[in-house]
């Protein structure tokens, strides 16, 4: 099997295991768990952006590719999920009142990308093994990034085709002023100069 490096720039695999650390740890498998390891790397291979890494144990992380900050996705909806559902308070005002509520039953990323259907989804999620999750959550991390560029990209569309239509707007307007004052123009020795008046008011 090939090790992909956690540094390697070769990013054709989702799954990259740590070079100096993983090798001996994996001795300690079985050929089971190696062939299905091998296995996993492969279904997940389709996945770009973010990884699933086994740096140094067999607790999976989950990093995006070139992410400075090395945040682990898979560690941050674990720590989410045990808040799921259970009350909350927070101080409000200056008399030591609080406010409070209930956290949601399924995490951000399962709303985000599900919506209503976020319930079904996550129980699905928690059936699945640990590694099994991670490469789910990559793959819905994946798919959040991309809503959210082809959302960016789609508002600036529309902001342009907005400025676009002001602009036909406004010569649509001076068209139809050139044609009126022409019109209905003065004749050539009644005008006090050349420039039409409108012109003079509006430039």
């Amino acid at each position: 099997m090939r090790v992909n490096s956690v540094d390697s720039t070769n990013f054709q695999m989702a799954l990259k295991l740590n070079p100096q650390k993983m090798p001996e740890k994996l001795k300690e498998k079985p050929m089971e768990y190696i062939i299905a390891l091998n296995e996993y790397g492969d279904r997940i291979k389709d996945v770009k952006i973010f990884d699933v890494v086994l740096e140094d144990s067999f607790i999976p992380q989950v990093k995006r590719i070139g992410g400075v900050d090395g945040k682990d996705y898979f560690k941050a909806l674990k720590n989410e999920e045990k808040h799921l559902g259970k009350s909350y308070e927070v101080p409000a005002g200056f008399d030591g009142d609080t406010a409070g509520g209930f956290n949601p039953n399924e995490p951000a990323i399962f709303r985000s990308v599900y919506g209503k259907d976020a319930e079904k989804k996550y129980s699905e999620f928690k059936k699945l093994g640990m590694l099994e999750q991670a490469g789910e959550l990559s793959r819905l991390l994946e798919k959040e990034y991309v809503n959210s560029i082809v959302k960016k990209a789609r508002n600036e569309s529309e902001i342009k085709l907005k400025a676009f239509e002001k602009q036909i707007e406004k010569e649509n307007l001076d068209a139809a002023i050139d044609d009126l004052v022409s019109k209905y123009e003065l004749p050539e020795a009644e005008k006090t100069n050349k420039k039409s008046w409108w012109k003079r008011i509006f430039g």
